[in-house]
């Protein structure tokens, strides 16, 4: 089984149509296999769900149905909060969010090492290996950064 974190900048892209990564996060979606386990950390999750706030009901209930049916929504309980990762929010300097950094606490606890981004902030992080597009050598396998 391959875990693999969904982050906001996939999940919009792969919702909205004027999003400019709209059209590769359609084609790795259809590359996700059955092994794969997809995440998505609950304030990602709540993050998807207010961008859907201007939208019908039917969309909003749309939305909720396949991330429930296709991923894990998470989220951390008090006693497993990363507060040391919020700590390194404040102190870092590397362009990323405190919702990345609370994911980055998510996959630090889950022990997941694979995240779908287009935030290339998340390459600066040791251990993390990002998927954000098609190999261009092998067009039917999922392209890697993977921090040296």
């Amino acid at each position: 089984m391959f875990k693999i974190v969904l982050d906001y900048s996939y999940l919009h892209a792969l919702l909205c149509e004027n999003d400019k990564n709209h059209e590769i996060a359609n084609v790795i979606t259809s590359y996700f296999q059955k092994d794969y386990t997809l995440y998505i950390p609950f304030n990602i999750f709540c993050n998807v769900m207010r961008l859907c706030e201007e939208e019908s009901v039917d969309v909003k209930r749309e939305i909720h149905y396949y991330l429930d049916k296709y991923t894990r929504i998470q989220m951390f309980t008090r006693s497993k909060y990363p507060y040391d990762d919020i700590d390194k929010y404040i102190t870092a300097d590397v362009g990323l969010t405190f919702d990345d950094f609370i994911t980055l606490g998510f996959m630090k606890q889950k022990g997941i090492r694979t995240i779908v981004s287009f935030n290339q902030a998340f390459d600066k992080v040791n251990g993390i290996n990002r998927v954000y597009d098609l190999d261009e050598y092998n067009p039917h396998r999922l392209n890697f950064f993977k921090y040296e």
